[in-house]
């Protein structure tokens, strides 16, 4: 890829679109008060997201090993020993390595997806939303759902 910088506007061109380096740098220098929303461990790491979209994962002994800014603001994390799993006010859940470089879409609802867990053998994703639907999918490949529980 080719990136191209210029001082002037402070944007950042890569491959014919401009993307803002500002904005991102801002949020991930956490100004305007940002609080922890959701924290997820596992063997190797944790995993933490904030109301400001920021995700970050950190080692055992606290240092911090990656940091990106999602897409929507995420409501929920789940960690595995490979990757990180969050879900967004859109309704979406995503799969992140845990360098939180490659980013993969797992499923979507038609509301908000209120929490989600990942079974202890990581067969299945559990995730409810705020229409009280809760979905049981087949992790990773959650476009194979298992049940809805409805009326619950």
């Amino acid at each position: 890829k080719a990136v191209v910088s210029t001082q002037s506007t402070g944007k950042t061109e890569e491959n014919g679109k401009e993307e803002k380096s500002d904005k991102k740098e801002k949020i991930l220098r956490a100004e305007g008060r940002p609080f922890i929303t959701g924290i997820a461990t596992c063997d190797e790491c944790i995993a933490v997201i904030s109301n400001n979209k920021v995700v970050e994962t950190f080692d055992r002994t606290f240092q911090k090993q990656a940091s990106t800014v999602a897409i929507k603001r995420p409501t929920s994390v789940q960690v595995t020993n490979s990757h990180v799993i969050i879900s967004d006010k859109a309704g979406d859940a995503y799969s992140y390595t845990l360098s939180l470089v490659d980013r993969k879409y797992l499923l979507g609802h038609v509301s908000v997806v209120m929490d989600m867990v990942i079974t202890p053998d990581h067969k299945f994703l559990v995730t409810c939303d705020r229409d009280e639907k809760i979905r049981v999918s087949h992790y990773p490949n959650c476009y194979n759902i298992e049940s809805y529980l409805l009326g619950h």
